[in-house]
């Protein structure tokens, strides 16, 4: 998730534990329900007001995270540890 978003990820795996991103984008909203009812067995997007947030500019969602301390650009360095979990269906 970015920002509580729920996001698509297209990736290659290179071996076994490590991915390469190729591309993400915000989920569509059949994408967000699946994902919900497969982790969480319910659909419950929380208290966020999605209809504000879609209406905000890009440059608006970015000067907002910025401003959120537990939403602070990552570097490579962050990710070094990262383990990626792939879930339901998309699991091979």
């Amino acid at each position: 998730m970015a920002a509580g978003r729920i996001l698509f990820v297209v990736y290659s795996e290179i071996d076994d534990d490590t991915y390469r991103i190729i591309s993400a984008r915000r989920a569509e909203n059949h994408e967000e329900t699946a994902y919900y009812r497969a982790i969480l067995g319910r659909y419950d997007k929380g208290n966020t007001d999605w209809a504000h947030v879609d209406n905000m500019t890009e440059e608006e969602v970015h000067q907002a995270a910025l401003a959120d301390p537990d939403a602070q650009p990552t570097t490579l360095d962050d990710w070094k540890d990262a383990v990626v979990h792939v879930t339901g269906a998309d699991r091979r």
